[in-house]
């Protein structure tokens, strides 16, 4: 599981929004520090994301849990803490980045992640047939 997740939050997607997503270029953003803040919020996130996930599953692979919603820990603030980690990891990524259209993919992934089906739609306005 942590092998998975570090291959697709640290090498996967950002991979992917700069490859297809056309971030390359555009605005730069006027921010003082912006990549050492964008490191901090990339390092929190993603950690937060693994502590949940790796939580979840040692509590899963519990007998007594099997059939049970997890709702202790992390999972007891929100029904999804992993996405409030992916927040936290994607705007760190935009701020690195450096441009307007990354610093955008962090709300547009929440977007997707809650309403999949506007997700084809806004992604295909966005970036010309991406999905």
């Amino acid at each position: 599981t942590v092998p998975l997740f570090i291959v697709v939050y640290i090498f996967g997607l950002p991979s992917f929004v700069y490859i297809y997503g056309g971030c390359r270029s555009g605005p730069e953003l006027g921010i003082p520090y912006r990549e050492a803040a964008g490191l901090v919020l990339y390092l929190f996130g993603s950690s937060y994301s693994l502590w949940y996930e790796v939580n979840r599953f040692r509590w899963k692979a519990q007998s007594q849990n099997k059939g049970r919603l997890h709702t202790i820990g992390l999972a007891q603030y929100s029904i999804h803490p992993n996405y409030f980690g992916d927040l936290f990891t994607y705007t760190g990524w935009g701020l690195a980045t450096g441009t307007q259209c990354a610093l955008s993919m962090a709300p547009m992934s929440l977007f997707c992640k809650t309403w999949p089906p506007q997700c084809v739609t806004l992604c295909n306005a966005q970036t010309g047939s991406l999905l």
